[in-house]
């Protein structure tokens, strides 16, 4: 009995040692001059209508780059970009302030799901990026720190190049 108590201990510690490969690490993923550190269990999705998506099993992140142009000029604030956003998605949530990006969140039903999302927007060098982190309504909770995370991570790139060199 006691042989087999120290095997089954034995094997217990192995297994969980041999999963330590599947430890979710960061990672930064840059695309079109955005960079955005993720972890490891977010892979490259291909969406129409998105600049770049990565998804996990239970969210996704959606990135929507808008350069500057006619309409939309670097003369738009942050705050009034922010609520053109709302406005095109019918929305009045209150807008937070962050450090280098502001954020609202929503809940929506998608067939008969309940999901909710933290959108953050920032205003880049050339352009303005919304990003979008949707989960469904019942695992926010649980990620909405890891979202705020993520969302702090954006940087644009062709600054921060620039600045390097």
């Amino acid at each position: 009995m006691k042989k087999f108590i120290i095997l089954a201990v034995s094997l217990i510690l192995c297994f969980s040692l041999s999963s330590c490969d599947s430890i979710i690490e960061p990672i930064d993923y840059v695309q079109n001059g955005i960079q955005i550190t993720l972890d490891t269990s977010y892979k490259r999705s291909n969406v129409q209508k998105y600049t770049a998506c990565y998804r996990s099993s239970v969210a996704t992140v959606y990135l929507l780059r808008e350069a500057f142009g006619d309409a939309l000029t670097d003369t738009v604030s942050l705050a009034e970009y922010a609520a053109m956003v709302q406005n095109a998605n019918g929305l009045t949530e209150e807008i937070s302030e962050h450090q280098n990006y502001l954020s609202f969140e929503y809940e929506t039903v998608a067939d008969e799901i309940r999901l909710m999302s933290l959108i953050a927007v920032y205003k880049m060098s050339d352009c303005f990026w919304t990003v979008q982190f949707v989960c469904d309504s019942s695992y926010y909770e649980t990620l909405c720190d890891s979202f705020e995370s993520f969302a702090s991570s954006v940087k644009d790139v062709k600054v921060t190049t620039e600045q390097q060199g």
